[in-house]
C-alpha cells in the first residue's frame, strides 16, 4: 500500500524563503539516523508553484523548454473525446485553474480543472480510459515547488498515448503524513503558518496550505 504523502504549497510570495521553516516533523534533517530514517521531514518553504506559458506547438513539438505544471498536463493527458493529448490551450487553462484553486484555499477539483476550465472531453482527467497517466500526487508536488521540466522539441500533439518527456528535479523532498505532521498541522509550525493570523511584515495571512495525497486540505 502507497505511503500517505503530504504536500505544502506556498500561497504568499512575500515571505522569503527563509521566514517558513518547519522544525517539528521528524526525522529531523540534522539530527536523523542516516542508516534508519532516510527522509529528511524538516526543510524550508520552496516556491510558489511553476508555471510556464505553453507557446502553440510547431508539428507538434514544443518550441521552447518549459517548467511547471502546464507542461506535466500536456505531456500526460488524453482528452477523453479526441483520444489524443490535450491542447496548449487546455493545458494552460487547466494549470491556471489548478493554481486558483491552491490560492482560494480549496481541495483540489480535477474535473473542474480539466473539464471546465479546460474545456476538455467530459470524462478527461488526470488518468482515464483514453490513456491518461498523469497523477494528483504529481500535480500537489508542482503546487508545493516541485520542478517539473518539459524540453524543447518534445512532441507532444495529437499523441494516442502520453508522451512522458519531462522529468522532476531530483532535489525535491517529499512529506509524508505521519503523527508528528498531523501535529503540526493541528497546534504546531504548519498550524501557525497556514493560520489567517500568519504575519510577516506587517501583512497578516496564511502562507501556506497543507494538501493529502487525495486533494483534501489538511490545514
Amino acid at each position: 500500500m502507497p505511503v500517505a504523502t503530504a504536500y505544502v504549497c506556498r500561497l504568499r510570495s512575500d515571505v522569503p524563503a527563509s521566514a517558513i521553516q518547519w522544525l517539528d516533523l521528524k526525522p529531523n534533517t540534522s539530527q536523523r539516523n542516516l542508516v534508519y530514517e532516510k527522509v529528511p521531514q524538516t526543510g524550508y518553504l520552496l516556491g510558489r508553484p511553476e508555471n510556464d506559458t505553453l507557446a502553440a506547438l510547431v508539428a507538434n513539438a514544443t518550441v521552447a523548454d518549459y517548467s511547471g505544471l502546464a507542461a506535466y498536463l500536456i505531456d500526460h493527458v488524453i482528452d477523453e473525446i479526441s483520444g489524443v493529448t490535450i491542447t496548449v490551450a487546455v493545458a494552460n487553462a487547466a494549470a491556471v485553474a489548478f493554481i486558483a484553486q491552491l490560492d482560494a484555499g480549496t481541495a483540489l477539483d480535477i474535473n473542474a480543472a480539466l473539464v471546465t476550465a479546460g474545456g476538455a472531453g467530459a470524462g478527461t482527467t488526470l488518468t482515464n480510459a483514453a490513456g491518461s497517466n498523469g497523477s494528483l500526487r504529481d500535480v500537489l508536488k508542482v503546487l508545493s515547488g516541485g520542478a517539473y521540466n518539459l524540453p524543447s522539441g518534445s512532441v507532444v500533439g495529437a499523441l494516442a498515448v502520453p508522451l512522458n518527456g519531462g522529468a522532476f528535479n531530483s532535489l525535491y523532498r517529499q512529506l509524508y503524513v505521519s503523527g508528528s505532521l498531523n501535529a503540526s498541522v493541528a497546534e504546531g509550525d504548519l498550524a501557525a503558518f497556514s493560520a489567517a493570523t500568519f504575519e510577516y511584515g506587517g501583512t497578516a495571512g496564511a502562507a501556506v496550505s497543507v494538501y493529502a495525497a487525495d486533494g483534501t486540505l489538511l490545514s
